[in-house]
């Protein structure tokens, strides 16, 4: 632990862009988004799989979109590329509090999703990526804390401001709070952190720590693709559940107030998770850690199908907040650990829209599911069977399946 306070203390201003852009991601991933799906519905008159399937198109459109945007992070200013994104997540933020129809509600979710799901943490951890090398682990681990601290705080505040003020207001002080405090810090903060990002990118090129892999190289690997479901499996499920939560509200018996509590402590344990994972990441490599880092989300699958009870929500959302913590530091290293960072912003993009991707088939799954009659049970074993297969998986690619090193 004190060696992470003296990383901190050497490296303030890195971490902290990192860990800002993270942290506003927040406003544009499920787990907040999904407090508002019940005054959408509501509002717009739709069932579960019409929400699901609006929010799916605009989830994959923003993924489309994501290949290209987040490539752009390896080409201009980084306070430029911020500024850009910021601008898209107040836009979405108007657009969703003026929102009268279903073209503007999937517009706002588009760019909703394009610039807090996607851009903003890829480019919070692209930077940590190229401006550190041999602690990487624990300034992905750090700058990846910033969702869990906001898992641990926003559901919570939107609960309790859902009950003062309309969802589409609760969107318009989002927008504000998003113009008038997050973009002139960010900002501020990559014009400081620029040129110090370009020299440590630049000596670890030197060193050869970096090497020259493209996205298409990448694609050649069949290595690639034995490791890809264990990395966009998460984001399939975290994103079905907490999408369609009123469906596992009522097979639980459980009240939203309950849920959101419950998320403190999946907050926590994320939080715990993405420092850990960090830390075991430099003791042990990204690629030894990725066989068993979802271990503990088949677990909380495993008793969230099996079991009821309130103490049920509390155990899985912990083991669910360990598998996803450590996600971050462990799935940022590996790329640098396999491909180098020389494309590191186009790498993740890729990697990251397909993990957008995935997560905007789920609403579609989960709702047709279960508007078609199974019981959410029935799709969390389902569920836990296909994560325990794509951990087989990856466990296969990374140490039986060798390839050359790049």
């Amino acid at each position: 632990m004190l060696k992470y306070f003296c990383f901190i203390k050497n490296n303030i201003l890195l971490l902290g862009f990192g860990i800002l852009a993270v942290f506003w991601g927040n406003f544009g991933q499920s787990f907040f988004i999904s407090w508002f799906g019940e005054g959408i519905q509501h509002s717009f008159d739709l069932s579960a799989s019409q929400y699901g399937m609006i929010y799916s198109l605009a989830t994959l459109a923003s993924a489309l979109s994501l290949v290209w945007l987040g490539g752009l992070i390896d080409k201009i200013s980084l306070p430029i590329f911020i500024c850009g994104i910021c601008l898209g997540l107040c836009l979405a933020c108007t657009i969703l509090y003026f929102s009268t129809g279903l073209v503007s509600l999937v517009c706002g979710f588009y760019l909703l999703r394009l610039c807090g799901q996607g851009l903003l943490p890829h480019t919070g951890q692209t930077v940590m990526v190229k401006s550190f090398v041999a602690n990487r682990g624990k300034a992905l681990g750090l700058a990846s804390s910033g969702i869990p601290v906001g898992e641990m705080i926003l559901p919570l505040c939107i609960v309790w401001l859902l009950t003062q003020v309309s969802w589409q207001e609760a969107w318009a002080i989002v927008g504000a709070m998003t113009a008038l405090c997050f973009l002139p810090c960010i900002v501020i903060l990559a014009k400081k952190i620029e040129k110090k990002s370009i020299q440590e990118t630049n000596q670890a090129i030197k060193t050869g720590v970096q090497t020259a892999s493209t996205r298409k190289e990448m694609l050649a690997e069949p290595r690639f693709w034995c490791i890809l479901p264990a990395i966009i499996t998460p984001a399939f499920v975290v994103t079905g559940i907490f999408i369609q939560q009123a469906a596992l509200l009522e097979a639980k018996g459980w009240t939203a107030t309950w849920f959101a509590t419950s998320f403190v402590l999946y907050g926590g344990t994320h939080w715990m998770g993405s420092l850990l994972g960090g830390w075991i990441v430099d003791l042990f490599t990204g690629k030894k850690v990725l066989g068993v880092y979802l271990l503990p989300m088949v677990v909380g699958l495993a008793i969230l199908a099996f079991f009821d009870g309130t103490w049920v929500g509390p155990v899985f959302m912990i083991n669910l907040g360990l598998t996803l913590g450590a996600s971050g530091p462990v799935v940022g290293a590996l790329w640098a650990e396999l491909y180098g960072t020389a494309h590191m912003g186009a790498i993740r993009s890729l990697v990251t829209a397909l993990m957008v991707f995935s997560s905007a088939l789920s609403p579609i799954a989960f709702g047709f599911a279960l508007d078609g009659g199974m019981s959410f049970e029935t799709v969390m074993k389902i569920c836990c069977v296909g994560v325990t297969c794509v951990t087989a998986l990856a466990y296969f690619g990374v140490n039986v399946l060798k390839m050359p090193s790049r």
